[in-house]
């Protein structure tokens, strides 16, 4: 199912430039689907990991300055250059900040990556993440509410974490784990349309709202060009520093962790608060899908 994650956003994509305002309508339900998408996710995660966190408390200290410092820097001294706009400019800045994506752990195996240290920066991320963006919107001094923002994002990564054990302890009193055996079956198919049906919301509410007539293509290029080193840009930069200071296996995973960020976060949250800002997680998707279809293709052959 990896091998096609990519097609289905890039059609999502074209559909949500063609049909907008059918976008804008279903956007009310962004929030829930994403929530659905994480507490499927939380449906797969082994505490039991956890216990390696100590071994691998290098990696994931290197990770979190990578993910939540140094490429936002980054990124966010390309958008002082080539963003104007402040909705653009900001929705740029938090587009920079988001998690390790859900399906990190699963590319990191395909690359022959260690998909436990992938899956324990993914968790590290979710709970970081908003203590970043409180610090980043608060000294870029945006304008964008903090405070509901903060609370959305406690919404969208702890709830469905405790939703998720609750389900397993359900399943596994009453049901012998059958239930989350079947749901893992198709867990992938699910992502993979969820995000789909993210990525044509946020881009038909951005152009609904954004009016590309009077939006300069140089404000547009910028946020791709930013959107995009956040995928291979980030993916080759960090496959050079990783490979000094770690194993390949570990190298791997860290790169690709690093360079899938969960954008379905800030493009929900933006949605509410201003939806011209969610198309630079909408533009993500787009890279999102040439990341994964490049994956795919350079994948190491068994």
């Amino acid at each position: 199912m990896l091998n096609f994650f990519g097609l289905p956003i890039l059609i999502a994509f074209a559909l949500g430039y063609y049909f907008p305002y059918v976008a804008l309508a279903l956007s009310p339900y962004a929030f829930i689907v994403l929530f659905l998408m994480m507490t499927s996710s939380a449906l797969d995660i082994k505490w039991s990991i956890l216990k390696n966190i100590v071994s691998n408390k290098k990696e994931i200290i290197v990770g979190l300055f990578f993910l939540f410092l140094f490429f936002p820097l980054l990124q966010w001294f390309l958008a002082k250059v080539l963003v104007r706009e402040e909705s653009l400019f900001y929705g740029t800045l938090l587009a920079s900040l988001c998690p390790v994506a859900i399906v990190a752990p699963n590319f990191s195996k395909m690359h022959n990556g260690d998909e436990d240290l992938s899956f324990l920066l993914m968790i590290a991320s979710m709970i970081f993440f908003p203590v970043a963006v409180f610090f980043a919107l608060n000294l870029t001094h945006q304008t964008l509410h903090l405070r509901p923002i903060i609370i959305d994002m406690l919404i969208l990564i702890f709830f469905p974490i405790l939703l998720g054990e609750i389900i397993k302890w359900i399943d596994q009193k009453f049901f012998s784990q059958k239930l989350t055996t079947r749901w893992r079956k198709i867990a992938a198919e699910f992502n993979m349309l969820a995000i789909a049906f993210l990525a044509f919301i946020y881009l038909g509410a951005s152009v609904s709202k954004l009016n590309l007539s009077y939006t300069p293509w140089k404000e547009l290029f910028g946020v791709f060009v930013i959107i995009l080193f956040q995928d291979f840009g980030v993916y080759f930069l960090a496959r050079w520093i990783m490979r000094q200071f770690f194993s390949e296996e570990k190298a791997q995973a860290l790169t690709i962790s690093l360079s899938m960020k969960n954008l379905a976060v800030s493009g929900a949250i933006l949605l509410f608060y201003d939806p011209k800002a969610s198309l630079a997680s909408a533009m993500g998707f787009f890279t999102h899908a040439l990341f994964f279809n490049f994956l795919v293709i350079n994948k190491p052959k068994k």
